[in-house]
């Protein structure tokens, strides 16, 4: 929508330019001008490791950030077992504005996060049963 950019990660760091600092490793998500010069960073996650792996904009103007999550604190809503999967609305300063978590009782990885302009949000990943990893496809309304 405009000439920015956002940069989805993670991080241990607990430097003084990082506030906020929420645990172990935290996702960490920056929007810089095409200067280079950092318009706003968040922070998100709880005290264990949560990990960036996908960003998207939403029809809104909203960031939709995807993580993995072995947290049950902070911003995330609950843990449901080994690593969960995180979903965060961001509004277009990168104030959160909710959060969800997802998983089964094994080790869950998110892959993708695509919202829709029609208000469909659609996040792909993988469950691990006992033998093998299962690809998943969940679609949400929001």
């Amino acid at each position: 929508q405009d000439e920015n950019f956002i940069i989805l990660g993670s991080t241990d760091s607990a430097d003084i330019e990082m506030d906020n600092a929420r645990g172990k490793i935290d996702i960490w998500i920056i929007k810089i001008d095409a200067q280079g010069n950092i318009l706003w960073q968040t922070r998100l996650g709880g005290s264990e490791d949560d990990l960036g792996r996908d960003i998207a904009l939403g029809g809104d103007g909203s960031y939709w950030v995807l993580g993995a999550t072995e947290s049950s604190d902070g911003d995330i809503t609950k843990h449901i077992g080994g690593g969960d999967i995180c979903i965060f609305n961001l509004d277009d300063n990168g104030h959160l504005v909710n959060s969800e978590t997802y998983g089964t009782l094994e080790e869950d990885q998110p892959i993708q996060i695509l919202p829709t302009p029609t208000d469909i949000l659609f996040l792909c990943g993988t469950k691990k049963s006992d033998i093998f990893s299962e690809p998943f496809l969940l679609k949400k309304v929001y």
